[in-house]
């Protein structure tokens, strides 16, 4: 779950519960005074805190090294990286939680970087993207105030996701990277360390860590820079000129990582490298399924213009992957309401198989006309037509059975007469499909050939010996 960055409505708390929220306050750096005065939104906060640390079992303690600020409370950590640390707070002036991020170096030079991360990631206003809050100098050398996301990193999720979920994050990673290069930004580090996944349902993927991103029109600088085993070759090889191309390459790395549940280069920083530079990592043809594998493969590829081109293309094949492996793909493309298949469609019983083909592929109509046929085909209809769980067997399909044709002791004069009138018209017309034989060469009717015969033709079963006698 995203917390929508508000503390819980502040409930009165007990005179015990109170005197441990200020003394969890005092050990996270607030003064006598500050702990005296404090709001209502922040002694909530500090209480909700409290409650956490509790329930996880560690000591509410502050965190070693945390800055100071007179704005933001540092409450704990929640991730280390290699050039700077991210913590959970909250922000006394906007009264909602925040995560914090703050580089260890303090020089000139981290401040830029700083302030050029939080722009560039500030710069893509995607759900996929974690969202930028503030960015301040003090203290030194600044920190940046991002959304505070409730979840887990992508690595850590994985192994409990199924197929259809890891394809969904696939999709999710891919737009929000699309999103990024929209807007003329490359990340350069993509890995599943730097995508978290929400832990309330539907899960959600949000790319983080921009700290290495740049313009598309920029020219990298200072050498290699990325995370080795999951960087590109042309990255690898520290070119300045870099494409979206690069990120694909990421993704795919990300991808392998993701369904794999192993990195696609192993190994040190050097021996990783090595490997990127030799080529593709193995294939996992045989561990998923193959046009995902198919996927993948593409965009490891070590040209970069064999590789798609860009995350936007990369994300519609994986839709396209996903939907040919949902039960329901072609109706769930078309705007079907429902997502599930009926018991049916889904089985393959009952119904024809064109019947089942036209429910999924020709929408809401089509579908009404395949289960008109599969009422048909259990049960029978007004027609006459018997399923087999009408017959009792397992027939796949059900046999036409004309209707009865009319007795002339039962049936109407009005109808009676009709049929006889429409077959003394066929006779003269030689339509009738009677013996050749029995008529003339000009068509006309032989005298063999009376009323006894239309009869025997029309009204058939009790009557055919009375007939005979007639004619």
């Amino acid at each position: 779950m995203i917390q929508k960055g508000v503390a819980r409505d502040p409930l009165p708390l007990s005179p015990e519960r109170t005197k441990a929220v200020l003394g969890f306050a005092r050990a996270l750096g607030l003064s006598a005074d500050e702990s005296s005065s404090m709001s209502e939104s922040l002694l909530a906060a500090l209480d909700e805190e409290l409650a956490r640390s509790t329930l996880s079992g560690s000591a509410p303690a502050p965190p070693r090294d945390a800055p100071v600020s007179d704005r933001f409370v540092v409450m704990a950590v929640l991730g280390r990286g290699a050039m700077g640390d991210v913590y959970r707070g909250f922000d006394r002036k906007l009264e909602r939680f925040v995560a914090l991020k703050v580089l260890r170096a303090t020089d000139a030079r981290a401040r830029e970087r700083l302030q050029k991360e939080a722009r560039a990631q500030a710069q893509v206003e995607h759900p996929g993207v974690c969202r930028i809050f503030d960015v301040t100098d003090e203290p030194a050398p600044g920190l940046i105030a991002m959304e505070l996301i409730d979840g887990e990193t992508l690595d850590a999720t994985a192994a409990a996701l199924a197929l259809d979920d890891k394809l969904a994050l696939a999709v999710q990673i891919a737009d929000a990277v699309a999103a990024a290069h929209a807007r003329g930004v490359l990340h350069r580090d993509l890995k599943p360390q730097n995508i978290l996944v929400t832990r309330s349902l539907p899960r959600r993927a949000v790319v983080t860590d921009f700290g290495l991103a740049r313009g598309l029109d920029e020219q990298a600088v200072g050498g290699v820079a990325g995370t080795p085993g999951f960087m590109a070759p042309e990255q690898a090889r520290g070119e300045a000129q870099l494409t979206p191309a690069t990120d694909v390459f990421g993704l795919g790395a990300t991808l392998y990582a993701l369904f794999a549940g192993r990195a696609p280069f192993p190994g040190a920083r050097a021996e990783a490298l090595q490997a990127i530079l030799r080529g593709p990592p193995p294939s996992l043809r045989g561990e998923v399924p193959r046009d995902l594998a198919a996927v993948i493969d593409r965009c490891l590829l070590s040209d970069p213009s064999r590789r798609y081109a860009s995350a936007a293309e990369l994300a519609d094949e994986l839709r396209r992957v996903r939907r040919r492996r949902h039960p329901c793909a072609a109706a769930l493309a078309r705007g079907a309401r429902s997502p599930a298949a009926p018991p049916a469609l889904a089985t393959g019983a009952g119904g024809s198989r064109a019947g089942r083909h036209a429910a999924l592929h020709r929408g809401p109509a089509t579908a009404q006309r395949a289960a008109l046929g599969r009422r048909r085909a259990a049960g029978g209809d007004r027609g006459g037509r018997r399923g087999p769980a009408a017959r009792g067997d397992a027939a796949p399909a059900a046999r036409h059975v004309p209707r009865a044709r009319p007795d002339r002791r039962t049936a109407p004069a009005g109808r009676r007469d009709l049929a006889e009138r429409s077959l003394d018209r066929g006779f003269a017309r030689g339509r009738t499909g009677t013996n050749s034989r029995r008529r003339g060469r000009s068509g006309a009717r032989s005298p063999g050939v009376g009323r006894g015969l239309l009869r025997r033709r029309s009204l058939g079963g009790a009557d055919r010996r009375a007939s005979a006698i007639d004619a």
